[in-house]
């Protein structure tokens, strides 16, 4: 009897090996670290302070080597929207200024995709309903109550606007609310160059950087910060916040080598 018994208990599974993947994104000004409420040149060499920065990432999917992708959440609200406030501290509504850490399975990835925005799903959503620690909180003041959904990219400053650019003052506000459905951009890393490793000891950091000027300028298009001062992606202004967000994906987020 004690045989049958013995021979029917069965071992646990073996527990699958996890490491630790940080998400950066390193905004900088002009090459240097960025900081809120400090002096730079714009590409058109005009005095500029940013007082507000905020960025959604979201859908953040790692692709291993075989298997499914594995999708990175907040580790408290099992939101695949992620905030970054940059230049906030790390304590402000729970949002890290520049990085993240999620715990996934160990191995070999071949690279990621995320996009940058709101899924349109959760961007149609009341912001209500989520707790003050939520990416997508009303709290955060990312959400327009006025026009349906978040605001993808917030940025908020000033400029000096004078016809001799002796930045004398900040005489100008510039505020700069891109969203909608339209403008989410979805970015895929699948090169060679993309894929990392995941170790069960230290930790794996895949990195990107956020050049703010390039918001502004790009082959072809520069935007006159003293004449585009101004968006809410809505009416007039859709054309400004479509060229901004085509910069933010094409010219100002980028790939650090992982």
């Amino acid at each position: 009897m004690l045989g049958m018994l013995w021979g029917g208990c069965k071992p646990d599974p073996p527990i699958d090996e996890e490491g630790l993947v940080n998400l950066e994104i390193q905004p900088t000004l002009n090459g240097a670290d960025f900081a809120l409420n400090t002096d730079f040149q714009n590409p058109a060499d005009r005095r500029t302070q940013i007082e507000r920065l905020f960025l959604y990432v979201s859908d953040v999917y790692l692709v291993p080597d075989s298997g499914e992708e594995i999708l990175l959440t907040d580790p408290e609200t099992e939101s695949p929207a992620l905030l970054f406030k940059f230049g906030a501290t790390l304590t402000d509504a729970g949002h890290e200024a520049t990085s993240r850490t999620f715990t996934v399975p160990a191995g070999e990835y071949r690279g990621l995709k995320l996009s940058l925005g709101v899924p349109e799903n959760l961007n149609n959503q009341d912001p209500a309903i989520y707790s003050n620690a939520h990416a997508l909180s009303i709290t955060n003041g990312t959400h327009w109550s006025w026009n349906n959904g978040y605001i993808f990219l917030m940025l908020d400053g000033s400029i000096d606007s004078s016809p001799t650019k002796d930045g004398a003052s900040l005489d100008l506000g510039l505020t700069y609310h891109c969203g909608t459905n339209a403008l989410r951009k979805d970015l895929v890393y699948l090169d060679l160059e993309d894929a990392f490793q995941v170790q069960t000891e230290g930790s794996t950091t895949l990195s990107f950087g956020l050049e703010v000027n390039k918001l502004f300028t790009a082959p072809g298009d520069s935007i006159d910060m003293t004449l585009e001062n101004f968006t809410h992606t809505a009416g007039a202004g859709v054309d400004l916040a479509t060229r901004i967000m085509n910069n933010l994906s094409q010219e100002a987020f980028e790939k650090k080598p992982f």
